[in-house]
């Protein structure tokens, strides 16, 4: 249950989500399989779709995890603030590889998406193993982490190379403006603490989830109008 704890205030927020646009995602990548250059744009859109929605959410979850886990748990669990933060990192990294799945089916490529997973199936193990031996729960956090950004790379070598050409410029540029976008946010989400601390928790909480949301927001609304505009009208036929 310990475990089940610390997994789930980490990775409940983005499985929930993520899903949704997926399926959106799969049916359109597959009326456009056939052209590169399409499938190609269609696929850094999703990544940025979904880095624009995870990476505020799983820096924000980092940022307030001092504040939020103890009011939320109890101050026995202060301890655990450190594995919240370092599986908030873990969790934006692997969704990045959401999108994957609905690259690799659309391009009728599942024989790629077993092998992937027959490959985690061997190697995550082993790094959970090595982590706990090293130092318990802590060093299967920062394991996985470090196996997840080699696998970030790896998925780009062995599957998008693959399947889109070479295109790492495109890829990357579609997982970072999100990530750069995100860390005002989290400067001022830690920034405003110490003119919050004669509040109660529960109001500090509630006033850094605010402020997040506030100057995440207005970057984005600021930079990214038009992406926001393409968004609302693919998924709810907005003018």
């Amino acid at each position: 249950w310990y475990y089940r704890i610390v997994f789930k205030l980490v990775l409940q927020p983005v499985s929930r989500i993520n899903p949704m646009l997926t399926q959106v995602a799969f049916p359109i990548l597959s009326k456009v399989h056939s052209d590169k250059v399409l499938l190609k744009r269609g696929y850094f859109r999703m990544l940025d779709l979904l880095t624009s929605i995870n990476a505020p959410v799983l820096m924000g979850i980092a940022a307030i995890a001092p504040l939020l886990i103890p009011l939320v748990l109890g101050d026995q669990w202060l301890p655990i603030v450190p594995l919240i933060q370092v599986l908030a990192l873990f969790s934006l990294v692997r969704s990045t590889g959401k999108a994957g799945g609905s690259l690799v089916l659309a391009c009728g490529r599942a024989d790629i998406a077993f092998y992937w997973n027959l490959s985690l199936f061997v190697f995550v193990p082993l790094v959970i193993f090595v982590g706990v031996k090293v130092n318990g729960l802590q060093g299967v956090a920062w394991s996985l982490l470090g196996l997840q950004i080699l696998l970030f790379f790896a998925w780009y070598q062995f599957v998008v190379k693959r399947l889109l050409g070479f295109c790492f410029t495109g890829f990357i540029g579609s997982l970072i403006v999100p990530v750069i976008f995100s860390v005002p946010m989290v400067g001022a989400v830690i920034g405003i603490a110490p003119f919050l601390i004669t509040l109660p928790e529960i109001m500090q909480l509630t006033v850094k989830i605010l402020i997040g949301i506030v100057v995440y927001s207005g970057i984005y609304l600021f930079f990214r109008k038009n992406f926001v505009k393409e968004q609302l009208q693919l998924f709810f036929g907005w003018k």
